[in-house]
C-alpha cells in the first residue's frame, strides 16, 4: 500500500496550484501546497512506521496480526493516523479544511480535477487500506498484562461520515460563491461515500457489501459534478461572475443550459429519476444491512440540508427576473459536452445492472 499511496495525484495538484494566477490563489496556494506536503509525510511516515515497529515484511502480516488479535498498539494508531492522510485527500472532516479556500482560488478546470479525479484516486488507496485490516470488524489492542481492548474501527469511519456529510452540508447553506458551494457540496459527498465504507467487513460468505456501491456511486458522482462546474464555468466565464448571480435567469436566456444543470441538480440532491437516486440508495442499504441505521436515517436528513441549497440555485436559474441582457450562448463544443454529461446521469438510473456487473468482474479481477 505505501508504494501506491497517489503521491503522483498530489503533484498534479501541485502543479495544478502552480499554473493557476489569481490574487485568490496566491493567499491559497501557500496553504494548499503546504497541507500536500505535509500530508504526504505523515502518510508515508505513518504507513513506513507500522512495517518498521512490527518487522513486518508486508501488508499481509500486518493484517494477520489484526486478524488474529494480537495487534500491537503502534500499529493501531499508525493506521488510524494514516487514515487522517486519506482524509486530507478526499476533504473528510477533520482534514476538509483546506477544500473551500483552494476550490475559490483554483480556475475551474482545476478545481473540477481536484473534486473528483483526486477524490477517486484518493479513496481507491483508501478502500485497499481499509480491506487490507478488515478482520472481523474489530481491532484488538494487547496490553502488557494480556488483556485486549476492542477498537471497532467500522464505527470510527460512520462517525466520521455522519461529520462529513453534516459539516458539508451545514456549510454551503451559507455560501454565495458557486466554487465554495460546490467545495462543501464535494465534502458532503464524501461522507456519503465513506458511508459504503462501513460496510467493507466480510460476511458469512467472505464476501464485502461496499465496494459496488462506492465505486458506482463515484461513476455517477464523476457525471454529475463535471456537469456542475462545466456550466458553472462557462456562466462565470460568460459574466464575470462566479457567484450565484451569474446564474440569474438562465432559464430564460438559455433554457436547454438550465434544463440540463436542473438535471444534474436533481442527481446531486439524488432524486429519482436520475442515478444519483441509485447511487445514494445503494449506499443506504448497504449501511442498513451492517447495523448502521442511524447513519442512513442521518444521511437522509442530511440529503434534505442539502435540497436547500440546491434548490436556491434551480429558484436562481428560473424564478428570478435575469438582471441584464446578455446572450449565454454556449459554442456547440460545450453543449455537447453538458449532453455527453447529463445522458449517463439518466442512463444509470435506467439501467444500472451494466455499470454494476462491470464493477463486480473488476473487483473480482483485482481481488
Amino acid at each position: 500500500i505505501l508504494d501506491e499511496t497517489p503521491d503522483d495525484v498530489s503533484a498534479l495538484e501541485g502543479l495544478a496550484s502552480v499554473c493557476v494566477k489569481s490574487n485568490r490563489w496566491r493567499e491559497a496556494r501557500p496553504l494548499f501546497e503546504t497541507l500536500i506536503a505535509k500530508q504526504a509525510d505523515r502518510l508515508d511516515y505513518q504507513l513506513e512506521l507500522a512495517r518498521v515497529q512490527m518487522n513486518l515484511k508486508d501488508y499481509a502480516a500486518a493484517r494477520e496480526l489484526l486478524v488474529t488479535h494480537v495487534a500491537d498498539k503502534t500499529l493501531i494508531v499508525a493506521g488510524l493516523l494514516a487514515f487522517a492522510g486519506f482524509a486530507y485527500k478526499i476533504a473528510a472532516f477533520p482534514m476538509h479544511f483546506w477544500c473551500p479556500d483552494v476550490y475559490q482560488g483554483a480556475s475551474l478546470p482545476f478545481t473540477a480535477f481536484l473534486s473528483v479525479i483526486s477524490k477517486a484516486a484518493g479513496l481507491g488507496i483508501l478502500i485497499r487500506f481499509v480491506a487490507a485490516f478488515v478482520g472481523d470488524g474489530t481491532w484488538t489492542m494487547t496490553s502488557a498484562d494480556g488483556s485486549g481492548a476492542k477498537l471497532p474501527w467500522p464505527m470510527i469511519l460512520a462517525v466520521v461520515s455522519a461529520l462529513t456529510m453534516t459539516v458539508g452540508n451545514l456549510a454551503a447553506l451559507f455560501q454565495t460563491n458557486m466554487k465554495r458551494l460546490l467545495a462543501y457540496s464535494s465534502i458532503a459527498h464524501a461522507g456519503y461515500l465513506l458511508m459504503g465504507m462501513v460496510a467493507l467487513v466480510p460476511g458469512a460468505g467472505g464476501t464485502t457489501d461496499g465496494w459496488e456501491p462506492i465505486a458506482f456511486y463515484m461513476i455517477v458522482y464523476l457525471f454529475m459534478n463535471l456537469g456542475a462546474f462545466l456550466i458553472v464555468a462557462f456562466t462565470s466565464r460568460t459574466t464575470g461572475d462566479e457567484s450565484l448571480n451569474a446564474l440569474r435567469g438562465l432559464g430564460q436566456k438559455n433554457g436547454a443550459l438550465a434544463v440540463g444543470f436542473l438535471v444534474i441538480i436533481a442527481a446531486l440532491i439524488g432524486l429519482p429519476p436520475t442515478a444519483g437516486f441509485t447511487a445514494k440508495m445503494q449506499l443506504f442499504i448497504v449501511a442498513i444491512n451492517n447495523g448502521f441505521v442511524w447513519l442512513a436515517v442521518l444521511a437522509g436528513f442530511n440529503t434534505a440540508i442539502s435540497s436547500w441549497y440546491y434548490m436556491r440555485i434551480v429558484r436562481v436559474m428560473f424564478l428570478d427576473p435575469a438582471t441584464d441582457d446578455r446572450v449565454v450562448a454556449p459554442r456547440a463544443a460545450v453543449g455537447a459536452f453538458v449532453v455527453l454529461l447529463v445522458v449517463p446521469v439518466f442512463y444509470l438510473f435506467l439501467w444500472p445492472d451494466a455499470a454494476l456487473s462491470y464493477i463486480g468482474r473488476l473487483s473480482l479481477a483485482i481481488g
